[in-house]
């Protein structure tokens, strides 16, 4: 007997009750599936972002012979800007 997975357990009526709003229509459900894999993609590009932001900083601290920076030096550190990060084409 297969078992249901807690995704299963809640995907199927949302796609029911959307499809029931819409008098039968799929678009709904077909639209909001597609707006939740954009949602999800652009959050993981935000981690990424801030992963290579992080990158950065260790890198630093490496350079430097630390294992970690102290207060003042992660004050000091400049990173590059998030948006210049957002496009940047590095392994993370």
């Amino acid at each position: 007997m297969e078992q249901l997975t807690n995704m299963d357990a809640v995907s199927e009526p949302i796609g029911l009750e959307i499809v029931a709003f819409n008098g039968g229509s799929y678009t709904g459900a077909i639209l909001f599936t597609g707006w939740m894999y954009i949602g999800a993609a652009v959050c993981l590009w935000m981690v990424r972002t801030w992963k290579i932001g992080e990158d950065e900083e260790n890198a630093a601290a490496a350079a430097k012979g630390d294992v970690e920076l102290t207060p003042a030096e992660a004050e000091s550190f400049q990173r590059s800007s998030f948006v210049k990060r957002m496009f940047m084409i590095q392994k993370v």
